[in-house]
């Protein structure tokens, strides 16, 4: 079947320096969901507040205390994302995927516990 007349449903790309990210992020902007560099949130905050003038002012650092459970995925190996993980780790409990065991191993999810639960089996 011809792929022409259909929409593309997930697109790659990649940027060689920040002048690539600041188009990228105008693209992509009001899409549900994206995933990228460390980077690509700052440029997505400045394609937004773009479109958006007066909305902003103080800037915060932080995100407000989640009112549930919460989990960071990370899998990037680059250095400020070891910092973070590292800061993280030290006040959180962390549950690291090693991707070869988990890959042959269906119930390796099951291993994933809640802090202070016991072990079972």
């Amino acid at each position: 079947m011809s792929s022409r007349g259909r929409r593309a449903r997930l697109f790659v790309v990649d940027g060689v320096d920040d002048d690539d990210l600041t188009p990228l992020a105008e693209i992509v902007q009001a899409w549900p969901v994206t995933t990228g560099a460390d980077a690509l949130p700052m440029f997505l905050a400045r394609a937004w507040r773009s479109g958006h003038p007066g909305v902003g002012g103080e800037q915060r650092t932080l995100l407000p205390p989640s009112p549930g459970y919460e989990a960071v995925i990370a899998g990037s190996c680059a250095e400020a994302t070891l910092r973070q993980l590292e800061w993280f780790e030290a006040r959180h409990p962390v549950f690291r995927v090693d991707l070869e065991p988990a890959a042959g191993k269906p119930e390796y999810v099951d291993d994933i516990r809640r802090p202070g639960e016991a072990e079972t089996g």
